[in-house]
């Protein structure tokens, strides 16, 4: 299976990004900065994490063609860094 991107796994990306930075913003509550902060972080992290899975081609747990568990990793990893960041 070739690395490709699936358009139906960009808005995938988008809705779980989305989800982990509204739980950062609200376990975080800083404001309208930490939500994009947030947000922006996630959604590189869900980005890269997506990729990831793509290029490892383990299928475990996925949604589809939608490596989520590599995405979750991957936006957590970001939004941990994100949380350290003093904005």
């Amino acid at each position: 299976m070739s690395w490709t991107w699936v358009p139906v796994d960009a808005i995938m990306v988008v809705l779980f990004a989305t989800l982990y930075a509204g739980f950062f913003a609200l376990l975080g509550g800083r404001g309208y900065r930490r939500l994009l902060l947030g947000w922006l972080a996630s959604l590189g992290g869900c980005i890269l994490g997506y990729a990831l899975g793509r290029v490892l081609n383990l299928h475990v747990l996925w949604v589809g063609t939608f490596p989520w568990p590599e995405a979750t990793l991957g936006a957590a990893i970001l939004l941990l860094i994100a949380a350290r960041l003093r904005i």
